[in-house]
């Protein structure tokens, strides 16, 4: 899969709540909560010049008040990146984009739960949702909600320790929002959601998944275990 590929679906999961175009970057305005939602995607060709579809963007943004961002692959649109340094707009974000087969044992038919966890743990459960946990803030739940998904709470011993969103574009399960109670960590919990959240896309159709985590985010290595491998990087530019 190309990389603009996968960044389309991606932004199919996470469209934030406003759409715009600018040739064949995509303007996404959300409620100012997380960067995907409230950047705009750089893909293809803006159709005019770059420094014209940055005023572009700038303007568009600043019509509803948020701060002019891109996101941009880092193995492409160089010269989109240059121009915003020449601006003086700031990188920062740099985040993989993380790929695997949904399922990586085929003889496997459900979630190899609890295989991390050390055996004096109790069981564990995954209870699914098609809403948001209650206790989401409201502008990231209207951030979330903005495309169908499936929400995962993860419990161990009936307590709820582990959350997860999975939304399912053109055969690829795109997993986001992975959280673990910071009590529970490196105790298996998170590989356990992880691996769920990879069987539920099988189920619903998919045959990748995808992820994206920040580069100094030291979960990389726990999905590099489970099978995820880099497929490319991406960063923002906000002016």
């Amino acid at each position: 899969m190309t990389v603009e590929h996968l960044e389309r679906i991606l932004a199919l999961t996470w469209p934030g709540l406003e759409r715009d175009q600018v040739g064949d970057w995509l303007l996404r305005a959300g409620r100012g909560v997380t960067s995907r939602a409230n950047s705009a995607l750089v893909l293809g060709d803006p159709g005019r010049p770059h420094e014209d579809a940055l005023d572009a963007v700038v303007s568009w943004y600043r019509a509803r008040g948020l701060c002019p961002r891109l996101q941009i692959a880092d193995c492409a649109h160089r010269e989109v990146d240059a121009a915003c340094a020449r601006r003086g707009w700031a990188a920062s974000s740099s985040a993989w984009v993380m790929t695997r087969s949904a399922v990586l044992d085929a003889s496997a038919g459900a979630p190899l739960l609890g295989r991390q966890r050390p055996a004096a743990l109790p069981d564990v459960e995954v209870e699914w949702s098609d809403a948001p946990p209650s206790t989401t803030d409201r502008d990231r739940a209207a951030e979330q909600t903005a495309t169908p998904a499936l929400y995962a709470t993860l419990c161990v011993g009936g307590a709820a320790v582990g959350w997860g969103r999975l939304a399912v574009v053109e055969g690829c399960g795109v997993v986001t929002d992975l959280e673990v109670e910071p009590d529970r960590r490196n105790q298996g919990v998170g590989a356990d959601l992880l691996e769920a959240l990879c069987c539920k896309a099988s189920e619903s159709g998919a045959t990748q998944v995808a992820l994206q985590v920040l580069v100094n985010n030291p979960a990389h290595r726990l999905y590099r275990r489970l099978g995820f491998s880099e497929h490319h990087a991406y960063h923002y530019r906000t002016g």
